[in-house]
């Protein structure tokens, strides 16, 4: 549900958050997020890869994030 996702995203580090919101609601690509917030393009993958698997988890089994 969106209520599962939005909290599965409030639950995210912030700099996993704003990888994400970058990736998703900016339409950026790695190397420009990787600009944006001064990382490399490596760090800004693996930051969205993460969250991504964090919210999956949090959706599929509540309990297990927290």
């Amino acid at each position: 549900s969106d209520d599962a996702l939005t909290a599965a995203m409030a639950a995210l580090p912030p700099a996993q958050r704003e990888v994400l919101a970058l990736k998703i609601d900016g339409g950026l690509t790695f190397a420009e997020i990787a600009a944006v917030i001064g990382t490399s393009i490596n760090t800004a993958a693996g930051r969205y890869r993460y969250a991504i698997a964090k919210i999956r988890a949090s959706i599929t089994d509540p309990e297990a994030v927290r």
